[in-house]
C-alpha cells in the first residue's frame, strides 16, 4: 500500500521522482496521503428521530486517527440522509463536523453546514441527501482524534429521521 501512496505504480514499473528503486519512502516529499478511515450507518428500514437540541446533538457517524502531526490535513467528505416526515412545515438541519481529543478536552466545531429539509407535502424533496466537504489543518500534534458527525434541528414536532445509508470518510495526508 505505501507504493502506492508515493507514487509507485507496480504495473507501469516505474517510480515516481519521490521514490528510489529500492521504495525509500524517506525520500517522498510531502502532502503524502498517510491514513484513510471510514464510517458507514448500515441499511434500515426505520430512522433515527434527530435532536432538536443543538447542545446535545444526534450523533451520525465518527472516524478516529492514532496521531494527527503539526501540518497534516485531513479531508473529511461525505453524505447523510434526512426525511422529513411533517407534513407542514419545512426543517432546518444543522450539521457540524467536530474534532476531539483528550489534550483539547471539549469537543471543537470545525465545520458547520445549514440546510432546509422541505415538509412531505410541500414537495417531493422531504427526503433529502445532504453531502459536505471540509479539510482540518492541524497546528499541533494530538492523539487519539475524533471526528464526528453530530446533527440538530430546528424545533418543531419531532418528525426529522437519518436515514440510511450514510457515509464519513476521512483522508489524513502527512506534512
Amino acid at each position: 500500500m505505501k507504493d502506492y501512496e508515493c507514487g509507485y505504480n507496480p504495473y507501469k514499473k516505474t517510480t515516481s521522482p519521490c521514490c528510489n528503486s529500492k521504495h525509500d519512502h524517506n525520500s517522498c516529499p510531502n502532502n503524502q496521503i498517510v491514513e484513510f478511515r471510514y464510517d458507514e450507518t448500515p441499511t434500515t428500514p426505520v430512522g433515527i428521530v434527530i435532536s432538536e437540541d443543538p447542545d446535545d446533538p444526534t450523533q451520525a457517524l465518527a472516524v478516529r486517527f492514532d496521531e494527527i502531526n503539526p501540518g497534516d490535513r485531513v479531508w473529511l467528505s461525505g453524505v447523510i440522509c434526512v426525511n422529513n416526515s411533517d407534513t407542514d412545515l419545512a426543517r432546518t438541519l444543522r450539521l457540524v463536523i467536530q474534532k476531539i481529543s483528550p489534550i483539547t478536552g471539549t469537543p471543537e466545531p470545525i465545520y458547520t453546514l445549514f440546510a432546509e429539509i422541505d415538509a412531505e407535502t410541500i414537495t417531493s424533496d422531504d427526503f433529502t441527501v445532504v453531502p459536505f466537504s471540509h479539510v482540518d489543518v492541524s497546528n499541533t500534534q494530538l492523539f487519539d482524534v475524533q471526528y464526528r458527525v453530530v446533527l440538530a434541528v430546528t424545533a418543531g414536532d419531532p418528525n426529522v429521521f437519518l436515514e440510511s445509508p450514510n457515509t464519513l470518510t476521512a483522508v489524513r495526508f502527512g506534512k
